[in-house]
């Protein structure tokens, strides 16, 4: 039995380093704005990477893609 939630690495192996990135900083909350000044990119450059994971991911939204983040791995 496992005593902590890690996060999971849902598909992530076909993610980018970025696509990576920034699906861990959407997953701690932050804006787009945000993870573009953290990644030192622009916020279009964001959107695109995260439109990339979600489809990737097979997801739709920021709360979907947060949601397999989290999600343990079978």
């Amino acid at each position: 039995m496992s005593t902590g939630a890690q996060p999971a690495e849902p598909s992530q192996s076909r993610l980018t380093a970025r696509e990576r990135a920034a699906l861990g900083l959407l997953c701690e909350g932050r804006s787009n704005a945000q993870i573009a000044w953290e990644l030192g990119v622009s916020e279009k450059t964001v959107r695109n990477h995260l439109s990339n994971l979600y489809r990737k991911l097979g997801v739709r939204s920021r709360a979907e893609a947060m949601v397999r983040a989290q999600r343990p791995t079978s």
